[in-house]
């Protein structure tokens, strides 16, 4: 589809697909993709992508630091070992159930936001780094949109392999780099207007100036 440049849905699931580029699909903005053969998907250059379904494929990483409108992200039943999630402020559901997780970070700071997390069937994943673990604990309760394992608990420091990832990353200053309101766009600095500020460092803000 690389001479689709203006293509914003594409739906290829339930096929036999063993490689997928959408490098040159930069409208992108949903994209399922879910029961092929795929080992790999790179959605770096999809940074308005907000919708992304990849279960039931062979996927052992996936990358989605450029992501930053992502807002509902399913990629269970993979073979996923990391998935730092820390640049996606306002994804609002995760199902990444049945794979091989060893660490999840989802320390986003607008943990406030999610509304439904499936993290269950992954034997080696322990600890679950969020913003604040009583509000986790206190909050993802509902069966039926919240299930994790029993052996996994919740920190705001798990100091693993995820965690090193993101303090490795921090830059020496800290500059604003793109304003979103909270669908998502692409915004300039308005006031009266609740808005997300994200900064080199991947660290996000909520900002709201008003004015009479």
């Amino acid at each position: 589809v690389s001479q689709n440049g203006l293509l914003i849905i594409f739906e290829c699931s339930e096929n036999n697909l063993t490689t997928l580029n959408v490098a040159q699909n930069l409208a992108l903005k949903t994209l399922k993709c879910f029961e092929n053969s795929l080992t790999s998907i790179n959605v770096s250059q999809n940074t308005g992508i907000t919708e992304l379904h990849c279960y039931g494929n062979e996927i052992s990483s996936i990358d989605l630091t450029n992501n930053g409108n992502l807002i509902d992200l399913a990629c269970g039943n993979n073979q996923i070992a990391e998935l730092n999630l820390t640049q996606n402020p306002l994804l609002k559901t995760l199902h990444t159930h049945n794979n091989g997780l060893v660490c999840l970070n989802l320390r986003s700071g607008y943990n406030d936001s999610i509304v439904s997390v499936l993290a269950n069937d992954n034997a080696l994943l322990t600890c679950i780094e969020v913003d604040d673990d009583n509000y986790s604990t206190a909050n993802w309760t509902e069966p039926l949109y919240f299930m994790f394992d029993s052996w996994a608990s919740f920190s705001t420091d798990c100091n693993n392999t995820c965690t090193v990832g993101v303090n490795e990353q921090a830059p020496q200053s800290k500059e604003l780099i793109r304003i979103l309101d909270l669908l998502g766009r692409d915004s300039k600095i308005k006031p009266n207007t609740p808005l997300i500020h994200i900064y080199n460092d991947g660290s996000t803000k909520r900002v709201f100036n008003a004015e009479h």
